[in-house]
């Protein structure tokens, strides 16, 4: 007797090498078979299926954390965590990444006088040199991106939520 279920068998076949036969059901694994029976087989599919369905991200409205307008037209993001990932992320950890990338802003828009000798340099050379040279504003935006990527790989994405670059957004906002 052989169990017809297409969509089963595409899937086992197509992810993972699986054939099915009669009750029987084939493991090609480095180019050695193996045999496991039925029941073997259900449950050793039905453990991978839950770890699988469980590890996928549920599906959420995407989040935007709005800038924060208290200390002016500064790039500065709320630290309020919202309640749609309150259940993902704590708090604590939201807050510090947030203010982390609110130091980066903070660092690049600073002034300083590397800023005023890179904007002197760039006068005299008729902006020719900010060709061969990065700015320090260009230096922190370069340093969030990175963080951001690491964060996201170290925090965000294992929890089911990617955080979009603010810079991609324009600066208006932090979006999940």
């Amino acid at each position: 007797m052989t169990v017809k279920c297409p969509s089963l068998e595409h899937l086992i076949q197509k992810q993972v090498g699986y054939y099915l036969l009669h009750f029987s059901y084939y493991i090609q694994i480095s180019g050695n078979v193996i045999r496991i029976k039925h029941s073997l087989f259900v449950s050793w599919f039905q453990e991978i299926m839950d770890h699988v369905t469980t590890q996928q991200p549920q599906a959420i409205a995407k989040v935007f954390i709005q800038r924060d307008y208290s200390d002016g037209t500064a790039v500065k993001f709320q630290t309020k965590l919202p309640a749609d990932i309150h259940d993902r992320v704590d708090s604590d950890t939201f807050e510090r990444f947030v203010e982390k990338i609110n130091q980066y802003y903070a660092e690049a828009e600073g002034i300083g006088c590397s800023t005023y000798l890179q904007g002197c340099f760039a006068c005299l050379t008729a902006h020719t040199a900010l060709l061969c040279m990065q700015t320090q504003y260009d230096k922190n935006l370069k340093r969030c991106t990175e963080y951001i990527k690491e964060q996201n790989i170290g925090i965000f994405l294992p929890k089911g939520l990617k955080v979009i670059d603010p810079f991609e957004r324009g600066l208006r906002v932090v979006s999940f």
